[in-house]
């Protein structure tokens, strides 16, 4: 029976799941978005935390990104790019969530706000659905953002467990078997 399907399948995947985060380190890592990178990061860490902490945490997160996804893509150590990009998704989950808690702490603060600068407006009810539909959108987002990396994890956890397959680095090593190479980097077979 050939296994070429499975063969074709696991090297899609692979190229999928590596664009994912080779993308997004690709535009994590530009010097316009770094703010952005260090607002999001910091929301892992409680309040006042050292600057250099978040900064460190943000460098080491996109290198997992860049290291994983390259991992991944060519299919070298693929369990170890997907040690990494787990590791990273779960992290992403929690950032995310600390968002919608956010997004929703934001929304009741300015809305009371809101309301006064509002009160006889003509068009209010327009503004406050508006406003309302703007924080369920902020909510649902980031909650179905976090709730996609618990399907990335699945995903990693079964290409980690299967390998690389037959289109990958590791089955490219694992045929030719230069042990002092192969033993160190790649799953054992």
């Amino acid at each position: 029976m050939s296994h070429f399907p499975n063969d074709i399948a696991t090297l899609v995947a692979r190229a999928a799941l590596a664009y994912v985060y080779l993308y997004a380190a690709y535009l994590n890592a530009k010097p316009e978005n770094r703010e952005w990178l260090l607002s999001h990061t910091a929301l892992l860490f409680p309040p006042g935390t050292a600057p250099f902490l978040i900064n460190a945490s943000a460098f080491i997160g996109v290198a997992m990104m860049f290291v994983g996804g390259f991992l991944v893509l060519v299919g070298l150590a693929t369990w170890l790019g997907c040690a990494l990009l787990i590791v990273f998704t779960i992290l992403g989950y929690l950032q995310h969530r600390s968002e919608v808690e956010f997004a929703t702490k934001t929304a009741d603060a300015l809305s009371g706000e809101i309301e006064a600068l509002l009160a006889g407006a003509s068009h209010a009810e327009a503004i406050r659905g508006d406003l309302l539909n703007l924080r369920i959108s902020a909510y649902s987002g980031q909650f179905s953002s976090g709730l996609k990396n618990w399907g990335l994890i699945g995903a990693f956890v079964l290409l980690g467990a299967v390998g690389g397959g037959v289109f990958s680095l590791d089955h490219y090593l694992t045929e030719l078997r230069p042990s002092w190479l192969i033993d160190a980097i790649v799953w054992p077979m």
